[in-house]
């Protein structure tokens, strides 16, 4: 458990009036680091309305906007089918504790953020304390649940949707729903290209990559490897590459030649001339910044089998999703060679060129279609009305 934590678990705020206790605490709960940041901006909008009790599951982050919580999110992070076998254990005791809290402390409301292979369990038992649940970055049913529709349809009340088709998606389906907009937008602003390469100690003409292997240990475990040699492979092309990634707890491993750099990952998206990231929320800043990438990812053997049969869409970029065509380059599994991967981002330095150029146009469509700024205050609004 981090350092500081064990002195606010289960604390009690000092702040609820007996209007809010009356009605009961709203409950929100965040499996993982993404998560926490999204939920953390949730509970200070609602703290800052409401003032009113607010528990749950969560990170450091969600503790400093003044959520209590019953329960840190430390090792309960896992992705895949096969991984999600292996977290079992640890996610039935969670979810043992967290039904001893609802009959306890009776929550007026519960917000499910991310994290479905957990939540999508948990919301049924929620429902059956009669508790509205609003869900909150919505699991991809889309893509890979269509199985799922009919618990999610009996016990979701309401889904606060970040993607723009998720709402017609979800409505079709017959589960209420409201774009919100994408979080990103609710994030510090981005620092210019100068600004971010003076704080990573970059030159403003050598050339700079910036690799994703993601945040969970495991994809950290099956990415770094082949990230970092295709980097050594561009590097023979051009000698002066910097590369650079940001770290996250997961992240360890680093070279002479590759930095590792704390602090706000758009900050090192906005130093790069090119990315390299496995999918998720990082092709969208690349979006939003102007960055073009490649993207890859590779998983467990028994995962990519079962997702094969599963998965409904083409690509597995949000980038290329929110698109429906192919902007940006994709490579999973096998694919994933040195080679490869270099071929394909060595023309992407030039920003002149034809592959660049193409995918800057690609990003402006998808900053168009990401809302406006203001997701947590609309997924507030919601919850503070169900909780009324």
């Amino acid at each position: 458990m981090p350092g500081g934590l064990c002195g606010w678990i289960g604390t009690r705020s000092s702040s609820v009036t007996s209007d809010h206790a009356a009605r009961g605490p709203i409950y929100i709960s965040a499996g993982e680091p993404s998560g926490d940041l999204h939920a953390s901006e949730v509970v200070r909008v609602i703290k800052a309305r409401e003032g009113c009790d607010v528990i749950g599951m969560g990170g450091p982050l969600m503790h400093e906007a003044g959520a209590r919580l019953h329960q840190t999110i430390d090792r309960m992070s896992a992705i895949g089918f096969a991984e999600v076998v292996s977290s079992v254990p640890r996610h039935v005791a969670q979810f043992a504790r967290t039904r001893t809290l609802f009959r306890r402390e009776r929550p007026s409301v519960a917000i499910l953020v991310d994290y479905p292979g957990y939540h999508l369990r948990l919301a049924q038992a929620i429902h059956k304390h009669r508790v509205p649940i609003l869900y909150y970055i919505a699991p991809q049913l889309w893509a890979w649940g269509a199985g799922r529709i009919k618990a999610m349809r009996q016990c979701v009340t309401h889904v606060a949707a970040i993607l723009p088709f998720e709402q017609d998606f979800f409505a079709r389906q017959g589960i209420p729903t409201t774009f919100v907009g994408h979080p990103l937008l609710d994030r510090p602003s981005i620092p210019s290209r100068e600004q971010a390469r003076a704080d990573l100690g970059f030159s403003a003409n050598e050339p700079v990559l910036a690799v994703f292997p993601g945040s969970r240990p495991t994809e950290v475990k099956r990415h770094w490897h082949i990230f970092h040699e295709t980097a050594n492979e561009i590097r023979r092309q051009m000698p002066d590459l910097r590369t650079v990634t940001a770290a996250t707890s997961s992240f360890s491993p680093v070279t002479g030649e590759h930095q590792l750099a704390g602090g706000d990952s758009l900050t090192v998206v906005a130093a790069a001339d090119v990315i390299l990231a496995k999918s998720g929320t990082t092709t969208l800043e690349a979006a939003l910044v102007g960055r073009p990438m490649c993207i890859a990812y590779r998983m467990n053997w028994v995962t990519y089998q079962v997702a094969k049969r599963v998965v409904q869409c083409d690509h597995i970029g949000l980038v290329n999703l929110l698109l429906q065509r192919r902007a940006v380059p994709e490579y999973i599994q096998g694919d994933l060679d040195k080679k490869i991967l270099a071929d394909a981002l060595l023309p992407l330095f030039d920003p002149n060129g034809r592959q660049a150029r193409g995918q800057l146009n690609a990003m402006k469509e998808v900053r168009e279609q990401l809302g406006t700024p203001g997701a947590a205050k609309r997924v507030s609004d919601l919850a503070l009305e169900f909780a009324a």
